[in-house]
């Protein structure tokens, strides 16, 4: 369900006009996912559920992450991260969640990585076909470099002149970043150059509730 509602999230970011028909929405991405899995009931089901865990999935699902989890804590940075929360939630998380985010979370992944890719004798892709094989490792190599061809295709398009300003460039946030609600922007904007200031503020005037989500108005429409 958390899967299906990501890939939703996504899709409605992209085009905000079809926030008023998730349920459309929903059921069209249902029945796609239905109709792709479908393959897995023949008889070469296996081989193919085989293909995508030591391929597909297994070999791109830990490098998203732990690119995902190193961008938001060192190059986003772990205080920007922890203030978006605070502005959000209302409170700002512990220094648990920030020690596990910043360290343990990205070195276990890596570690965890590393560790699957050590070849072993008694694998499934021993006894598939050459075939299989190749198409596997095309797989990967679709998946894998998602990123560094997108990230490439970001800095090409950035305005700058220079190699090296449009790469420092590209990884700073544009002017459309933050919140879309201009109320919520210029609240945004007044915590992000004086987070303690904010709070007292905050503190003073009322009380931050995550109960209630405006983004998500209308969502529910079918």
């Amino acid at each position: 369900m958390s899967q299906i509602e990501t890939i939703l999230t996504v899709i409605k970011d992209k085009f905000p006009t079809l926030r008023e028909k998730k349920g459309y929405l929903a059921l069209g991405v249902c029945v796609l996912f239905f109709l792709l899995g479908l393959p897995l009931t023949t008889n070469v089901g296996q081989h193919i559920l085989v293909l995508l865990n030591n391929y597909g999935v297994g070999a791109a699902v830990y490098f998203y992450a732990t690119l995902t989890v190193i961008g938001i804590t060192w190059i986003y940075g772990i205080r920007n991260f922890s203030n978006d929360i605070n502005f959000m939630l209302g409170s700002a998380p512990g220094i648990f969640w920030k020690t596990t985010w910043t360290f343990t979370a990205p070195i276990s992944l890596i570690v965890i990585f590393i560790y699957g890719h050590i070849p072993d004798e008694n694998e499934a892709k021993n006894y598939l076909p050459p075939w299989a094989e190749i198409t596997g490792w095309i797989l990967a190599a679709v998946a894998v470099f998602q990123i560094p061809i997108w990230g490439i295709h970001v800095i090409y398009r950035n305005p700058e002149k220079g190699i090296f300003r449009k790469l420092l460039n590209s990884f700073k946030a544009t002017k459309d970043w933050g919140p879309s609600d201009p109320d919520d922007k210029v609240r945004w904007l007044e915590m992000k150059r004086s987070p303690r200031i904010y709070n007292e503020r905050k503190t003073e005037v009322t009380v931050v509730s995550s109960v209630y989500n405006e983004s998500f108005k209308g969502d529910d429409v079918f």
